[in-house]
């Protein structure tokens, strides 16, 4: 995370949406780090904070991720798949699997 991109293990993905925070694949799991990003590269407005990236919000998010596939997992039976998910917080770093 703090590591410039070049030098990291394992590098960040491409996928679509930008709320999702920063994405990586590996070993087949995605993983989501929470974090507020910039609408757009040419943007200087952030997702959820506005003129100031909010990490509370961007983590909120996550949460409300979370709270949204468990309510589509009730539907199962009637054959609406949901993969498993899980968040773990620790030290303002929020990381969605």
């Amino acid at each position: 995370m703090f590591l410039p991109v070049e030098d990291r293990t394992i590098k960040p993905v491409t996928l679509k949406g930008l709320a999702g925070g920063t994405k990586f694949v590996h070993q087949g799991i995605l993983f989501k780090l929470a974090v507020d990003k910039l609408k757009s590269p040419e943007s200087s407005e952030y997702i959820y904070g506005g003129n100031a990236p909010s990490f509370e919000d961007a983590q909120e998010a996550c949460g409300h991720d979370l709270k949204g596939a468990i309510n589509y997992y009730r539907f199962h039976r009637l054959g609406v798949q949901v993969e498993r998910q899980s968040a773990l917080t620790t030290k303002k770093i929020n990381l969605s699997v």
